[in-house]
């Protein structure tokens, strides 16, 4: 029967030697409970002998000192420990000041999980944990209740049962005053197949160093990956750029053509928004009224015709309103200032035009140009019938036109 030797009950302070092993630990909480709930499972096949001696391979971090097992460590441990693939299942803590309800209620958790090796540390301080490892469809779940512990296992000492059961038991005599003074409680535990290993680290140097260099490994793939990423990403960005200067010159060349008032294949091309009329200054004698005019109201609707279409359908042109670009089928333009605005917004200013009674009718876009200031141009008939106007404001519109205002 293995030795025991107590304190008071205040510190519960328990040392046990039975079947002693020392094995390489760093003393903290995730690995910790790890290497507690691997032993505890191989403890139950009558395999600890030599699997113990494969902990160090994945006892690498130091950085944690609570018993909460993150996430990033299970590939870690699932990739160096061949012969068990660790699945964790939760973590609790829990107040002190509640530490026996929280056992009882956990413990009933680990029950129904069907648990076939568990554990229960008692740290030289005097505080407790309680792991237990379940079968699972491909390994092992690990359980860690610990509430005092805090996940600083150095020099611990390992209760490992092949079954949840007698750990409860155990771990609640020890919580028991009563049950504390006297060894008999624990004697009747430190029975059957129980076993106690101590867990004291060797050099935890070492295994720090294995994990920084992994760490710089994993930035290293991380750090290609971005670089990966960022050439593509530039990659993109050159061709956006060479396809927006393309656009950008052939809408500069199209303006261009367009002012000179030429023909190119198939595509009659109009004066630009803002450009002056160059018909204008051939035929000076064309449009002498609106030279000659000295007031918007004396001017009168010009009649001519509307520009063709271009048949293109590829040419694409800018309102002067809502600056949106649209096909050229769905432009209109004024003579002669060759503004071009889209179906709605010049639908929308005749008829605001309309209803306040201001006439005549002018080019929306105009006031604005320095050229076409003092007299702006006044829309022409064929596109206000073009427009989706009522029947009211179209005879509105004939009245107006008639009476000049």
């Amino acid at each position: 029967m293995p030795s025991l030797s107590q304190t008071t009950s205040h510190e519960a302070t328990i040392q046990v030697s039975a079947d002693f092993r020392s094995i390489c630990h760093p003393g903290i909480g995730s690995e910790s409970a790890c290497a507690c709930a691997l032993a505890s499972f191989n403890c139950a096949r009558n395999a600890l002998v030599q699997d113990v001696t494969s902990f160090e391979s994945y006892l690498a971090s130091r950085e944690s000192i609570k018993a909460i097992i993150l996430p990033s460590i299970l590939p870690r441990i699932v990739d160096e420990v061949p012969f068990v693939h660790a699945e964790f299942l939760f973590v609790r803590r829990y107040p002190e000041n509640n530490t026996r309800e929280a056992l009882e209620s956990t413990a009933s958790a680990l029950i129904r999980t069907n648990s076939i090796g568990s554990a229960v540390v008692v740290h030289p301080c005097g505080t407790f944990a309680l792991i237990c490892a379940t079968p699972k469809a491909h390994g092992s779940t690990f359980c860690v209740f610990d509430p005092h512990c805090r996940g600083q296992y150095n020099g611990a000492t390992f209760f490992l049962f092949s079954d949840i059961n007698p750990a409860v038991q155990f771990l609640s005599s020890l919580l028991d005053p009563q049950s504390s003074r006297s060894e008999q409680p624990l004697q009747h535990h430190l029975s059957g197949e129980l076993k106690v290993y101590n867990f004291t680290p060797k050099n935890p140097y070492s295994l720090d160093l294995a994990f920084l260099t992994q760490s710089v490994i994993q930035s290293g793939i991380e750090n290609l990956a971005l670089r990966s990423e960022n050439e593509e990403l530039a990659r993109q960005l050159e061709v956006l750029n060479l396809r927006r200067a393309r656009r950008k010159e052939s809408r500069r060349l199209e303006r261009a053509v367009s002012a000179l008032g030429l023909d190119v294949g198939e595509n009659a091309c109009k004066p630009s928004p803002g450009s002056p009329d160059p018909r204008l200054e051939l035929e000076g004698e064309v449009y002498p009224h609106i030279r000659s005019s000295t007031s918007a109201r004396l001017l009168e609707p010009i009649e001519l015709p509307l520009s063709p279409e271009v048949s293109s359908p590829d040419l694409e042109v800018e309102c002067d309103k809502c600056m949106e670009t649209y096909e050229e089928t769905h432009i209109l333009r004024v003579v002669p200032c060759g503004h071009a605005f889209c179906h709605d917004c010049l639908a929308s200013h005749v008829r605001i035009k309309l209803d306040t009674r201001r006439y005549p009718v002018t080019c929306p876009r105009c006031p604005m140009s320095a050229e076409y200031t003092a007299h702006p141009s006044v829309i022409q008939e064929d596109i206000l019938e073009r427009l989706s106007l009522t029947d009211d404001h179209f005879a509105m519109l004939k009245e107006l036109n008639r009476r000049g205002g």
